[in-house]
């Protein structure tokens, strides 16, 4: 059985009742959604709207105006997922010359900021991180069985916007960031290691931001 890790940073709500909640929609999901994410190559500006959808739902329960997908913010996540997934280490600080903060990414990528956070997580590359019971069937052909025998898929950009999502909302410190009322603008991004156990891993880095 495995666990996610996840880390929230910020530098630099409100709660409406059960029926004004209810009222929220979540906006479709982008075209390409469900395809199997990729272990390169990845289509950064797919996911990142995909979290976008899960994200922006999550604000409108919470009374929450919408964020708008950056960019600049999704070249600053990718850049540090990418970092992660190579250095084997979730964490804000970063080796790289000129990145090696949040606020260096950010005001790097984004420009000057009034305020600026910052989440990451990693996230097994097939479905084993949901606290439930899994078999290792062939760990060659990365062929996992959940406990009714059934196969085990690789994430899709919406399975994986969805529970990297989930991850964060049910973190206090995460939901945080999520819920800043301060911030304008988001951009996510995922990089594999495929080292990790179980046939690999995403590192992802969810940036926010304000002018």
């Amino acid at each position: 059985m495995l666990r996610a890790f996840l880390v929230s940073l910020i530098l630099g709500f409100a709660v409406l009742g059960a029926s004004a909640a209810e009222a929220c929609r979540k906006a479709n999901m982008p075209r390409g959604a469900d395809r199997t994410i990729p272990t390169s190559n990845i289509n950064q500006n797919l996911f990142s709207k995909a979290v976008l959808v899960e994200v922006n739902y999550q604000r409108c329960r919470a009374g929450l105006r919408p964020l708008r997908n950056n960019g600049n913010l999704v070249k600053a996540a990718s850049g540090h997922s990418a970092w992660m997934a190579k250095a084997r280490n979730l964490s804000h600080k970063s080796t790289r010359r000129g990145h090696r903060t949040v606020a260096d990414r950010i005001s790097r990528n984004y420009g000057n900021f009034s305020r600026a956070s910052e989440n990451i997580a990693t996230v097994q590359r097939y479905w084993l991180d949901n606290g439930r019971t899994f078999y290792t069937k062939n760990l060659a052909e990365c062929h996992f069985e959940n406990g009714r025998r059934d196969r085990i898929p690789p994430h899709s950009y919406r399975s994986l916007a969805q529970w990297t999502v989930k991850l964060w909302v049910d973190s206090p410190s995460h939901r945080r960031n999520i819920m800043d009322r301060d911030v304008k603008h988001i951009g996510t991004a995922v990089q594999f290691d495929p080292r990790h156990k179980n046939c690999g891993a995403y590192y992802a880095t969810q940036n926010f931001a304000s002018k």
